[in-house]
């Protein structure tokens, strides 16, 4: 006759078992959690710097005007190139996400009136973009000359 070879089952290796799946799914449903949570902070920092970003366009096309204005002695080129570099600049600033909405919105209305004085005094225009630029060089730091400041700029006196 044989003995009995039937085994009692360990209670600990079943609840160790339960326990090990239950875990598993606990963590996945963290990690789920988690990773859902990220992507919806994501999502509104994005929708809210887009808005940032269009309205950074919207203002760095105002300085398009002051094609209209071209100083005495500049050639059309020349000029055309510095309001580009401005425009570019000013689209690097705003798109930097270094400026809110309103101080994005007050560099517009300053935008706005260098070229109107620009546009009254064309001659003064250089020294007036000279100090745009100055300003949001101190405002952004590096990101306003990430393009180079173009050479009228550079040239003009600041009066």
């Amino acid at each position: 006759m044989q003995p009995n070879t039937r085994s009692i089952p360990n209670p600990a290796d079943q609840i160790s078992g339960t326990s090990g799946r239950r875990f598993i799914v606990l963590f996945t449903i963290t990690i789920l959690i988690f990773w859902a949570s990220l992507w919806v902070g994501f999502r509104f920092w994005k929708s809210g710097y887009d808005q940032k970003a269009q309205v950074g366009r919207e203002t760095a096309r105002h300085i398009r005007k002051l094609v209209e204005a071209r100083p005495a002695g500049v050639s059309v080129a020349v000029w055309e190139d510095t309001v580009d570099h401005t425009e570019a600049m000013l689209i690097a600033v705003t798109g930097s996400n270094l400026l809110n909405l309103e101080q994005i919105q007050a560099l517009t209305v300053e935008i706005d009136e260098r070229v109107a004085t620009a546009i009254r005094e064309p001659n003064q225009g250089p020294s007036l973009l000279k100090g745009l630029w100055d300003e949001l060089a101190k405002r952004a730091g590096p990101v306003a000359n990430i393009y180079g400041r173009p050479k009228l700029v550079e040239a003009a006196n600041g009066k």
